[in-house]
């Protein structure tokens, strides 16, 4: 029997408490790891300038709305993937898991060309004007063309959460913070800040 099998048995036939925290307890680290994320952004970017710092707090809302619509596709994805592997349909599972991988690489191409060409039009509705609307369009528009990535990272999140992996995604979540905190310097300021 395999590690993976027993794994397997594990979540599926084992005790429920031990099982929910075997799953849950990197789920939560995660959802930490992902304020560490922003809290990183807004320590570089408060080093520039009151406006510049508000600008990414103000776009946060847009941005959570198409964070949501992912999730939301994740969380289905999760639920159906999970239910095929218990029971006991693997070749079902690798095909919805597919099909989910796609879809959300179709919804992150268009979430980040709407996005991208739309913030200054999303931006201005939400009433932003002058620096602080200038420099939300900005942001909002870099974290927009980057939203492909976080589809495709939600997808992954459903795929391997729903076989209970949730330490990956904890793991890759980790070493994208590590490195958007050490990047962040590089791409916010126009020389070294330190």
């Amino acid at each position: 029997m395999t590690t993976e099998t027993i794994k397997d048995r594990h979540i599926l036939e084992g005790p429920i408490t031990p099982v929910l925290f075997t799953v849950a307890v990197p789920l939560m680290i995660n959802n930490l790891i992902n304020s560490l994320y922003n809290l990183a952004d807004g320590l570089w970017v408060a080093q520039l300038s009151l406006v510049e710092f508000a600008a990414t707090s103000f776009v946060w809302p847009p941005h959570y709305l198409f964070v949501a619509l992912g999730i939301g596709v994740a969380i289905a994805g999760t639920a159906i993937i999970s239910q095929l592997i218990g029971a006991g349909d693997k070749p079902r599972a690798e095909s919805y898991a597919s099909h989910i991988f796609y879809f959300c690489l179709t919804l992150g191409v268009v979430f980040s060309i709407a996005g991208y060409i739309l913030a200054p039009t999303i931006v201005g509705w939400m009433g932003g004007t002058g620096d602080l609307g200038r420099y939300a369009s900005i942001y909002f528009s870099i974290l927009m063309a980057g939203f492909i990535f976080e589809m495709v990272y939600l997808s992954f999140f459903a795929i391997l959460g729903a076989q209970g992996k949730t330490r990956i995604t904890t793991w890759i979540s980790a070493g994208s913070a590590v490195l958007n905190a050490l990047l962040d310097p590089l791409f916010i300021f126009d020389k070294d800040p330190i």
